[in-house]
């Protein structure tokens, strides 16, 4: 795995923006979701508040029902007829206040044979209602039962039976009372709900069949008898009296087509009776909030989001592009380019970077300059010394050979004047005469070596290629080694510096073959150009490290290569050494030359 010290600035700080935005759209989606969800249940529990609020309000109306049939069956015995006819002019009063239209007050026996009823219907009486299992349940249990919706049993209209029973001092039921209400009549403050939710929300009062008994919706009445489009899951709440809030599909219809739609449904049942009421709201309207919300999270995470990258461009240009200035700059420092303003001008830490930069480059440029002018005082001074070494290596050559050794060669001569008058000299003087001679004649040819060495008096009158040509003569005569010299191209007489810098370099590199190398062939190659002039000196001996050694010749000791440089870069000549342990040694120049005295025939020689 990549490691971070590996990444640049700009990727380190793109990963660290890119992490923390991920983990902040993390956070901030999370608190989004949470945000939703309380949002959802707030709406959903707002739906089941209001269904347990209207159930709870239909249960007083029923519980009132049920006390004030009661209250009025007090007398615990089977009214006569005038006090029955009484009994339902009294609840017929009472539960029009509660906004209930009665249809028919009926006085049944304790098998559930009719009477009486008021009105008074012609041919009912002796009929039995202990079919309805709500009138049963009253007559068999003694408790006061309000049935679900059914049809009446005078004209099949949809009732529903409000029973209490009629029971003696000594708990044995003897009848009951049992008024049909009639839904459809009765006012919206009784039976039928006028809470709606929304454009789309509406109420639903459900039997424990899943008959519906009642909707708010007057675009959407119930049919006869009709059943909720989830019937038997009703009638399961209601049998276990639990409240429920949820989504569901619903088909309704719209212009005469028939369409699924997604609703929001909260379901309560009543605690009086086997009855319950539905809230229904399609969710798209329902959940509007919730969606709205969502949508402002998506914009919110969306700015978020913009906001991010867009901070972290601007960090990119306000931290790394002035550090890529800044190492640009840097870079053309390194190349020697020194003249630089300050690269970035902040108030900030690399604003104090950038001036301590500028700065430091100019200190550079302080110290460029005074490097320059010390190396050209030094290279003049270098030329001046290289020249007056020679100009006293020169004088003392003529000095010598004109002096001394014309001395001793007249010495010889007086002593071969002296020799050949030896028969009047004893043969003991004679004999140290020779010997004078000898010495004589040793220190001569001794002091004419020193002359050549110390300017050889051919390289001033037949040129450069033939004094490097007696230099490597006398090299092959010391060393017994084999030599070769070549010459490439038009070969022509240079300005006298240029001979005898090129001549030094030659010298200095065979003095070091034969001191170091341990050489058995040595090549010396002079190339004529057009516009330089080459010499190359290899050998076959013992290499070295180029790298170790030119590192610092003066701590090495190798003044020898010292020499050869510095001769070398006086004539703007390019000085490049190559060696290996097993190839020997390959010390190469090339002279530019702008011009020469003389010019001979372009014949390559070897030797």
């Amino acid at each position: 795995m990549l490691s971070l010290a590996n990444l640049t600035l700009q990727k380190r700080i793109t990963l660290t923006v890119l992490i923390g935005t991920g983990i902040g759209l993390g956070v901030f989606s999370w608190l989004g979701i949470q945000s939703l969800k309380e949002s959802t249940d707030l709406i959903l529990n707002e739906r089941l508040t209001i269904a347990r609020t209207i159930a709870g309000h239909l249960d007083e109306t029923l519980e009132y029902i049920q006390v004030e049939l009661q209250d009025i069956n007090s007398n615990n015995k089977l009214p006569t007829e005038e006090e029955f006819n009484s009994t339902a002019e009294m609840m017929r009063r009472e539960l029009a206040k509660s906004g209930l239209s009665t249809q028919s007050v009926i006085l049944i026996n304790s098998e559930g044979k009719i009477l009486q009823t008021d009105p008074e219907t012609p041919g009912i009486v002796g009929l039995g209602l202990s079919g309805y299992p709500e009138v049963k349940l009253a007559l068999e249990k003694g408790l006061p039962t309000i049935s679900g919706l059914v049809l009446g049993p005078f004209n099949s209209v949809p009732v529903v039976f409000a029973t209490t029973p009629i029971v003696e001092k000594s708990g044995k039921i003897i009848g009951a009372i049992a008024v049909s209400i009639d839904i459809e009549q009765s006012s919206n403050k009784a039976f039928k709900p006028t809470t709606t939710v929304g454009e789309t929300g509406y109420t639903e009062l459900v039997d424990s069949n899943g008959i519906v008994i009642a909707r708010t919706r007057p675009v959407f009445p119930p049919a006869e008898f009709e059943r909720s489009d989830h019937a038997f899951r009703f009638a399961q709440l209601i049998s276990q009296g639990k409240t429920i809030v949820r989504t569901c599909h619903r088909c309704h219809e719209v212009e005469g087509q028939t369409k699924r739609r997604r609703d929001v449904l909260a379901f309560a049942p009543l605690s009086s009776t086997s009855w319950g009421v539905a809230i229904r709201q399609s969710e798209e309207e329902a959940l509007a909030p919730t969606r709205q919300l969502e949508k402002s999270l998506l914009l919110m995470g969306i700015i978020l989001l913009i906001g991010t990258f867009s901070s972290m461009w601007i960090l990119m240009q306000g931290i790394v592009m002035p550090i890529k200035v800044l190492t640009s700059a840097i870079k053309r420092v390194a190349a020697g380019d020194f003249i630089v303003t300050i690269p970035v001008k902040r108030r900030d830490e690399l604003g104090e970077l950038s001036t301590a930069f500028y700065t430091m480059t100019q200190e550079l440029v302080k110290s460029r300059n005074e490097l320059v002018l010390r190396n050209e005082e030094m290279k003049t001074y270098t030329t001046y010394v290289i020249r007056a070494q020679e100009e006293e290596r020169q004088r003392l050559a003529r000095e010598l050979h004109d002096g001394t050794i014309q001395s001793l060669v007249l010495l010889c001569r007086r002593l071969d004047s002296m020799h050949d008058k030896g028969e009047l000299l004893p043969s003991s003087v004679t004999d140290r005469l020779q010997e004078a001679r000898v010495t004589a004649e040793e220190a001569v040819r001794e002091l004419r070596d020193v002359t050549k060495a110390l300017r050889p008096p051919i390289l001033d009158d037949l040129g450069m290629v033939t004094s490097i040509r007696r230099l490597l003569d006398d090299f092959v005569e010391r060393t017994g080694a084999k030599g070769q010299q070549k010459v490439v191209g038009q070969q022509r007489r240079l300005p006298s510096d240029t001979e005898l810098g090129i001549f030094r370099i030659a010298q200095e590199a065979l003095r070091n073959v034969e001191r170091h190398a341990k050489a058995t062939r040595v090549t010396v190659t002079i190339t004529f150009a057009h516009q330089e002039v080459g010499l190359e000196v290899a050998d076959n001996g013992v290499g070295f490290s180029v790298s170790s050694v030119l590192g610092d010749l003066i701590t090495s000791g190798q003044h020898g290569l010292l020499s050869m440089r510095e001769r070398a870069e006086l004539l703007g000549s390019k000085f490049e050494i190559q060696s290996s342990l097993v190839e020997g040694t390959r010390v190469m120049v090339s002279i530019p030359v702008a011009g020469d005295i003389s010019q001979s025939q372009p014949t390559p020689t070897d030797r």
